[in-house]
């Protein structure tokens, strides 16, 4: 039931402060994060290219595939992939064996 007599609970400070301070105050730790990556990148580009041109070149052609792991390897981790399908998929492999037209996602 309704009580008239209750106290109105709280107004989250989300839902009623000024949005730019808010949005500053929110990314401020991402933007500072993004900085130090950029410039630990930076600081590294140069200590290779001291090492000569062939050093550079082959950093340079790796840094792609570097930069896909690093965005592949953490999705199990982060839930990323569908838990009930893979559960599914290694009881029926399990017992069917991997080529077994059931064993799908």
């Amino acid at each position: 039931m309704f009580d008239a007599t209750a106290t109105p609970s709280p107004v989250h400070p989300l839902l009623i402060a000024p949005v730019a301070p808010t949005l500053a105050k929110l990314a401020a730790p991402n933007l500072l994060g993004m900085m130090a990556t950029t410039a630990v990148s930076i600081a590294e580009t140069a200590y290779i290219g001291r090492l000569g041109a062939e050093a550079l070149a082959a950093a340079a052609l790796v840094l792609p595939l570097i930069m896909l792991m690093g965005m592949i390897v953490p999705v199990p981790w982060a839930g990323g992939f569908p838990r009930p399908s893979v559960g599914r998929l290694a009881r029926e492999t399990r017992s069917e064996g991997i080529w077994s037209p059931k064993a799908r996602l």
